[in-house]
């Protein structure tokens, strides 16, 4: 040991000894953090959603913007339903019922005379599909 300190001590001074052991430190706390950051968020990209089971699937309906500007229904109709209901992969079945009620969310700025607002809704689906406790 004493003999790599005599090289070291030829060529280096105590002062760059120090920043070199100082950025060292930092670079590898750098890279542990990195480390730490893509162990905690690859179970997010990895694992299935905790909401949605796999035992579970959600069907949609195409909607387009020219039969929502005509009236055209865009929601299921009792024969799709029982279609649905029909085929042999359907054990159980739910639908999505939407509230009865118009809801909107806003935000504004009254000084500037600015003012957003939405559209929002709301649905429930049945309570045997819900696992909370």
């Amino acid at each position: 040991m004493k003999l790599i300190w005599k090289l070291l001590r030829q060529h280096m001074s105590i002062g760059q000894l120090s920043g070199f052991f100082l950025a060292n430190l930092f670079g590898m706390v750098i890279v542990l953090f990195g480390v730490q950051f893509y162990k905690d968020v690859l179970p997010a990209f990895t694992r299935g959603d905790s909401f949605m089971k796999n035992e579970y699937i959600v069907v949609t309906k195409r909607i387009s913007t020219l039969g929502s500007l005509v009236n055209k229904d865009n929601t299921f109709s009792a024969e799709e339903i029982k279609e649905l209901k029909e085929q042999p992969f359907t054990k159980r079945m739910g639908v999505f019922t939407p509230s009865g009620f118009k809801v909107f969310a806003g935000l504004g700025m009254g000084s500037a005379g600015m003012h957003l607002s939405t559209e929002m809704f709301f649905e429930s689906v049945p309570d045997e599909f819900v696992d909370a406790r």
